[in-house]
């Protein structure tokens, strides 16, 4: 085997086979140990079944000497209208590092979606590298929105620096696929102009709504929320599907089973396609929460990204970013005044 300083070219890209399964395990414990989030990637049999339904694509790197020196998945994301992947748990061993594997793998996921009706691609970077978010960018992703303080850094181990933060952030980083609509898009006034240009550069078509003016006469009584609460990590993620006349109630309650306490924190995906959007958006910022940003996936639904760091501190200064994220950052921070 020659491994060049640069790039590695002898590594064969291909798509999963039956018997890749502890190959793929191996790299995720090369990175996590046995702290990684997604426990589904450390059982042979949930690998083999997810490719073979499709939920998962995954992709190796392999060596010469059959080792896999690398792996991603394209999964699919459930409850939308239009196929969506997310470019999940991309890992290459750290032996195999600084020889371009990830770039070329990256490469072969999009190439391998180009014949999908996919209207879009995303992935969730960790924030304390860049490597992720620079190829990506260079290979047309942008850069949308953060989610600060998911998972519990005493629990999840890694190899890279957490500076101060004691939760792992992620980014988002879309690619809207085939001149796809978001449609009409009801915002608050302080953020429509970021929401703007993040749609410009995904070259999504939308339709910003005036949001000042609300016919609460046609509100539904009941609201529609999803949310998930993950123990090990203290992390709470709410769905805001549709909202109606009890909203406050509902988010009320949520709050008072899981109070955002001690490492407990939350991120709330707010549906900006529903009319009443606007409203919940303040509802929220009363109760804590301030915005991170967009989820476009351009798909039945888009979303404003909304943070509450319970009572840990965030350290945006802490974080490795490339440019684009930087952008984001700055944007929250001075808008939030962190």
């Amino acid at each position: 085997m020659s491994m060049g300083k640069k790039e590695a070219t002898d590594i064969w890209l291909r798509e999963y086979r039956i018997g890749d399964e502890q190959g793929i395990i191996d790299c995720i414990r090369d990175e996590y140990g046995n702290t990684y989030a997604k426990l589904q990637w450390y059982n042979k049999t949930a690998i083999r079944e997810n490719a073979i339904t499709g939920r998962d694509i995954f992709i190796v790197a392999q060596l010469p000497n059959g080792e896999i020196a690398a792996t991603t998945a394209l999964t699919k994301t459930r409850g939308q209208s239009a196929a969506v992947y997310e470019i999940a748990a991309q890992v290459v061993k750290k032996k195999y590092r600084g020889h371009g594997i990830a770039q070329r793998i990256f490469e072969y996921g999009l190439k391998l979606l180009e014949n999908k009706k996919v209207s879009a691609v995303y992935s969730q970077p960790v924030l304390f590298h860049d490597i992720t978010q620079r190829l990506l960018c260079g290979l047309g992703f942008s850069a949308v929105g953060i989610l600060p303080n998911v998972f519990d850094l005493e629990v999840l181990h890694h190899s890279y620096d957490n500076g101060r933060n004691i939760k792992m952030p992620l980014g988002i980083q879309v690619m809207a696929r085939y001149g796809q609509d978001a449609g009409r898009l009801y915002l608050p006034d302080r953020h429509k102009a970021f929401c703007r240009e993040r749609y410009e550069e995904l070259g999504a078509a939308f339709e910003i709504m005036d949001s000042a003016v609300e016919n609460f006469a046609g509100m539904p009584a009941d609201s529609r929320l999803s949310y998930y609460y993950d123990r090990k990590h203290k992390y709470l993620e709410i769905g805001i599907l549709e909202i109606g006349m009890n909203f406050d109630r509902q988010l009320g309650r949520l709050l008072r089973i899981y109070p955002l306490k001690d490492k407990n924190t939350a991120n709330v995906f707010l549906n900006s396609n529903d009319r009443y959007a606007a409203g919940a958006y303040e509802r929220l910022c009363e109760n804590g929460f301030f915005f991170t940003g967009i989820k476009p996936l351009c798909g039945n639904r888009e979303y404003i990204i909304m943070h509450h760091a319970g009572e840990i501190p965030f350290y945006f200064e802490d974080l490795k970013l490339d440019m684009e994220f930087q952008k984001i950052a700055n944007y929250i921070r001075e808008e939030n005044m962190i």
